[in-house]
């Protein structure tokens, strides 16, 4: 979708320097206000579905006080069934926190980033990068007296609307940037949502 692009890196060249393996295909200004993101979609911890179209998914049920993700690589997750859209958080008793992960490449129709349900109690999804989805990329949904906070995230590259599809009365949203998605970057579905 968009212009995005998808690279190896071959040498890092210091802080601010990267020599890749192949050359991008499309031209790059780099004069404000465009800028160009850049994500490290590889970590050392992978969960993946067999293939491209035998995914696996996530489900976060009822954890007794926490459930902890950080630092992993999810790729191929997700379907349109219920409950198996990619990583979904129905947790109603714990904390779900999903911090500095790779969610990328869920290529099946209904695959979607990170979700909540109606029921789950709260938590965080911040420093997340998220990458070609058939689907949306953060999605929560309406509950009352939660707590999520979505900060800090990147979207880049999602064919369906709703790179963050917010519709949840308890949740804080802040520093978050959607790219090259087929649909609108941001959905808001309620006017208590903090923004």
């Amino acid at each position: 979708p968009g212009e995005t692009e998808k690279r190896a890196i071959s040498v890092v060249n210091g802080i601010s320097s990267v020599t890749l393996v192949s050359g991008l295909t499309n031209a790059r200004s780099g004069t404000s206000p465009t800028r160009d993101e850049v994500i490290n979609l590889t970590r050392n911890i992978k969960v993946t579905g067999a293939t491209s179209a035998l995914q696996a998914y996530v489900h976060i049920e009822d954890s007794p006080t926490l459930a902890n993700f950080r630092y992993a690589e999810f790729y191929s997750l997700g379907s349109a069934v219920t409950d198996k859209f990619g990583i979904v958080s129905d947790d109603t008793t714990g904390v779900t926190n999903i911090q500095y992960c790779a969610i990328h490449d869920g290529a099946v129709a209904g695959s979607e980033g990170l979700r909540t349900t109606g029921s789950s109690s709260g938590g965080t999804f911040s420093n997340n990068v998220l990458y070609n989805l058939a689907g949306r990329g953060i999605i929560t949904f309406a509950t009352s007296g939660t707590s999520w906070t979505v900060d800090n995230n990147v979207a880049i590259g999602l064919m369906s609307s709703g790179a963050f599809d917010l519709d949840d009365n308890g949740t804080t949203v802040t520093n978050n940037t959607a790219a090259g998605a087929t649909g609108q970057p941001f959905v808001w579905n309620n006017e208590a949502a903090a923004l």
